[in-house]
């Protein structure tokens, strides 16, 4: 069983997570061979001990049920990144749930490498996840993200919890609430949330979704400001020749 523990770092002046863990030395050799922003990087191993930073903010898990969905395409940005790069690699995460995602200042940090059979989080397994005989594949990763951003969301989790295990080929995947959220998100999360894998979109696609559905919102917001900007220089330029014909009459 993993045991965390926050400790202060004299020497460097900072707060440093201590993971106790019989992998932890598999894991940080892991860790090691990523180069990648959106993966955690530990900053050594100790014996039966990983020292990873400290991340104030801590998991995602802390801002399901209250989390806009400009935040939920950040993060499936974010995450959907990270997953591009480890799928990459040829490696697959695992056990992408709201609490192994960090929340740094600039960017959601995966993290948690050290996937064991009998701890991984039910509630985010895909419905081919089998204890015995574990087939999982990179699009078992994006079935995990889908499951993180609904749990997001709603503040509830998927299949009331008992994830994929209990979806079947012909099981419903719930529905957005369509006021409150895009059906553009809706439907993403359909998709991610398939029971077959091939039907799951890749990381990529994803990415490329998020980051429209970003600049779409990002251009809404700078509409107003700059409606605004126009009509205070149109109100300027009618009040120009009243300011030169005064200055004439001087």
């Amino acid at each position: 069983m993993d045991r965390i523990t926050y400790k202060t770092d004299m020497t460097q002046r900072r707060v440093v997570v201590l993971k106790y863990s019989e992998t932890a030395q598999d894991e940080y050799e892991m860790l090691m061979k990523f180069d990648h922003p959106g993966i955690i990087k530990p900053l050594e191993s100790r014996q039966g001990c990983l020292v990873l930073p400290y991340f104030p903010e801590r998991s995602a898990d802390g801002i399901a049920g209250y989390c806009s969905e400009k935040e939920v395409w950040r993060f499936l940005r974010d995450v959907a990144d990270s997953l591009r790069y480890l799928h990459g690699l040829g490696y697959i995460h695992g056990d992408i749930t709201p609490a192994n995602v960090l929340i740094s200042k600039d960017r959601y940090v995966v993290c948690d490498f050290d996937r064991q059979d009998d701890k991984v989080s039910l509630a985010y397994t895909p419905p081919e996840w089998d204890k015995k005989s574990c087939n999982m594949t990179g699009k078992s990763d994006i079935w995990s993200l889908g499951a993180s951003a609904f749990y997001l969301l709603m503040g509830t989790c998927v299949f009331s919890g008992r994830g994929g295990k209990e979806q079947k080929e012909n099981t419903p995947v719930p529905s957005l609430r369509t006021d409150r959220f895009s059906e553009v998100l809706s439907v993403l999360m359909k998709k991610c949330l398939s029971f077959n894998p091939e039907d799951r979109p890749e990381a990529e696609e994803i990415i490329q979704i998020a980051e429209k559905q970003l600049a779409a919102e990002a251009a809404a917001r700078r509409r107003p400001a700059a409606k605004a900007r126009k009509e205070e220089a149109k109100a300027r330029d009618i009040f120009w020749p009243e300011e030169m014909t005064g200055i004439e009459n001087l």
